[in-house]
């Protein structure tokens, strides 16, 4: 089955077919004027499931996301923090790279930053000048959108539509109220840099196709942003890469992920409802997050929701709970030669080769169907608890772990851990079992070893008590006919 997108720009999904060997997929970046929140992590873990699973079906992906480290909110950020706006970008860059490394977010290929690109920026305005798809004004330059019949065809608005809310700000000399800065002169204090029009800095739509053209080219496969860039900006992108191209085609797909909302609002900077990613993490764990955050479709609208993120910590507990249950049953079945071959082992053995088989084809039909991670999950979750069975039975009669049982869950473990890496979880063992709680292990097993003499002795009010006590702290224990295991949930 091929890979289906959802196309913005027609409304519906098609069949990726990116024009080269290496997929050409922009990202816009942030605006470095706060921590990253919540909803930042839900585009760019959005971003990094779908790069995931194209170099996991043999696609090369060349993933550039740019830093927009100029701009009126970041001169704001600089006043706020007594700093300067250079510094405060550096500030929230760093913030965001610690935060994303956090949730197991692959580092783009390239990382343009606005600043770096002035040159190029000021020779893409002016090819738009000469062009007359832009004109100056006092030191700024604006784009002519009536110049562009085209203009509105990503988001369906019209400049008849557009022209009734319109309105041209104080200081502002535009031709037409929809026309949009390209380069805006300089206030005092303010950072600029020295163009044939005035010292200024360029406006935020052109540092997204200038650093598109220098970067990937003039036609690029994948652009991605949330939908609240849609318009003006990514609109307004189209309008002036197409119009310096000579109308080649810009983007053959645009991906746009839902809005994450507090309430009835969407999350933002702007309206102070926002939760910041280092929060979560702190409070949560970074991987807790991470499925909080694949559990959702990645055009869906999503809600912020502390209940949500309480499921995804459970979800995640039975993920983990298999990648240990692989550890032990591996050790066990690896200790025991097989005394031949026997139907019971056979049959467990065959049961891990069949669910992983099942759980990879419909991991693979949900991420081909635009990339539909609530559906991937359940697949992998179908694997987990098959290998949890596994561990049940075994647990029950441990003759069945021989060496007749290792190749279906080698098979399996392999599955499973394809799987999880192409959502970006981080399941490894060490993980898996990672240490929630303030106790040693010395001072967990002295209290196993009390628990087991209270039930000897009967005394299952006071095993009980210690069970309980132990699963505050994040510790599970499990009754085995080999004995009694625990390992830190």
């Amino acid at each position: 089955m091929p890979v289906e997108l959802f196309n913005t720009l027609t409304g519906r999904k098609e069949v990726f077919r990116p024009a080269g060997d290496v997929v050409s997929m922009y990202v816009c970046g942030l605006t470095p004027k706060n921590h990253p929140h919540i909803g930042h992590a839900w585009l760019f873990v959005s971003v990094d499931v779908m790069r995931r699973y194209l170099e996991f079906s043999g696609y090369q992906v060349k993933h550039v996301q740019n830093f927009t480290d100029v701009d009126d909110k970041i001169i704001e950020a600089g006043h706020r923090d007594g700093i300067p706006p250079e510094e405060a970008a550096a500030r929230y860059i760093e913030s965001y790279w610690k935060g994303m490394d956090a949730l197991n977010v692959l580092r783009p290929t390239v990382t343009p930053y606005a600043t770096r690109f002035i040159p190029q920026i000021v020779r893409m305005i002016g090819e738009l000048i000469a062009q007359g798809y832009a004109y100056q004004a006092d030191g700024d330059v604006y784009y002519r959108v009536t110049r562009f019949p085209e203009y509105g065809k990503l988001s369906g608005n019209t400049l008849e539509r557009l022209a009734a809310g319109a309105r041209v700000e104080v200081g502002e000399h535009k031709e037409n109220p929809n026309d949009f800065a390209l380069w805006k002169a300089a206030k005092p204090g303010e950072p600029s840099w020295e163009s044939p029009w005035s010292a200024g800095r360029p406006g935020w739509h052109i540092e997204c196709s200038t650093m598109i053209r220098e970067v990937l080219g003039d036609t690029i496969d994948v652009h991605w942003g949330g939908r609240d860039l849609i318009f003006p900006h990514h609109e307004n992108e189209i309008a002036q890469s197409e119009a310096a191209t000579g109308k080649k085609p810009f983007v053959r797909l645009w991906m746009h992920v839902g809005l994450m909302q507090t309430g009835s609002e969407k999350m933002a900077h702007s309206l102070g409802n926002f939760v910041t990613i280092h929060d979560m993490i702190g409070e949560f764990g970074a991987d807790v997050l991470r499925m909080y955050l694949v559990s959702e479709h990645y055009r869906t609208p999503v809600t912020f929701s502390i209940e949500y993120i309480g499921r995804a910590k459970e979800r995640l507990k039975r993920l983990q709970a298999a990648v240990r249950n692989l550890a032990f049953l591996n050790e066990q079945a690896a200790a025991r030669p097989s005394p031949g071959e026997t139907f019971a082992t056979g049959k467990l053995a065959d049961a891990l080769r069949d669910q992983a088989d099942s759980s990879l084809a419909a991991f693979r039909e949900a991420m081909d169907d635009d990339l539909t991670t609530p559906r991937a999950i359940a697949a992998v979750e179908a694997l987990a608890k098959q290998i949890n069975t596994t561990n049940d039975e075994v647990a029950h009669d441990p003759s069945l772990a021989t060496e007749e049982l290792l190749p279906g869950l080698h098979y399996a473990g392999d599955v499973f851990g394809q799987l999880c890496r192409v959502l970006g979880l981080d399941l490894s063992l060490e993980k898996a079992g990672a240490e929630t709680s303030g106790l040693t292990d010395d001072v967990i097993q002295d209290k196993v070893n009390e628990r087991n003499a209270a039930r000897q002795r009967k005394d299952f009010a006071s095993a009980d008590r210690i069970r309980s006590e132990l699963a505050e702290a994040g510790v599970t224990i499990e009754d085995r006919p080999q004995g009694t295991i625990w390992y830190r949930a």
